[in-house]
């Protein structure tokens, strides 16, 4: 998505500086308010033939949807403190997709990218920067410097393995206490497929769920069994 300190201007400024075979797409929704700044940054870069915005699509689609793609940026800014520590659906998207990341440095994504050496980051938002580690990734994936790294990830990062965490944490609850969880997700989640696997695995366990959230998850991820609550917005 397009958002407040979302990267998206910064990309912009690095894909101006970058040759004219590059290409860059955004996959989701435009933030109410930015679709004028955006239109103007593009035409003021001479953008508007290089830069494609792409409707969001099915969770189940998605892998194949963006695996065309050479390298996949996620470039949040750490002004707003959740960036610097999150670890968002769309790094391991990315990765099952065998396309590699580009990523902010100093923030918990960048550590993560430089463990499991899935990708490059960049030291900071100067487009100058962000446009050389665009172009080294590239150049990267072309020569296959991440293929290894992404194929290990790909077999131990999913949540067959991450979900023992969650069991073992929660399996004294079961012992003791009563069996009712409440998942609080302050967003929207109709194609959040982490939550989908999250609630699949506490009812599994034998939890009656409940979620809050601002939205219905779509059809397809929708659990039987699960309560969902709206959180109402200001």
């Amino acid at each position: 998505n397009v958002y407040e300190l979302g990267g998206a201007e910064e990309c912009l400024q690095a894909l101006h500086r970058l040759p004219a075979e590059f290409h860059l797409a955004f996959l989701g929704e435009v933030q109410k308010g930015l679709e004028a700044r955006v239109d103007a940054l593009l035409k003021t870069y001479g953008l508007v033939e290089r830069v494609k915005f792409l409707k969001p699509v099915q969770p189940d689609r998605l892998i194949g949807y963006i695996s065309g793609a050479d390298v996949s940026i996620v470039p949040l800014r750490p002004e707003i403190a959740n960036h610097q520590h999150c670890l968002p659906n769309r790094i391991f998207e990315s990765i099952a997709a065998g396309v590699p990341l580009v990523v902010p440095s100093g923030s918990e994504i960048g550590a993560f990218v430089q463990a499991h050496g899935v990708g490059v980051t960049f030291p900071d938002f100067e487009a100058d920067s962000v446009a050389e580690t665009l172009l080294r990734a590239v150049n990267g994936r072309r020569a296959g410097a991440f293929d290894e790294a992404i194929e290990t990830a790909q077999r131990d990062l999913v949540w067959e393995n991450e979900q023992t965490v969650l069991q073992e944490a929660l399996r004294p609850v079961l012992e003791t206490g009563p069996r009712r969880c409440l998942v609080v997700a302050c967003k929207r989640i109709e194609r959040n497929d982490r939550l989908f696997r999250i609630t699949h695995t506490l009812r599994s366990m034998g939890f009656e769920v409940d979620v809050a959230a601002y939205s219905r998850p779509y059809q397809g991820l929708v659990l039987d069994g699960v309560n969902y609550l709206l959180i109402p917005r200001e």
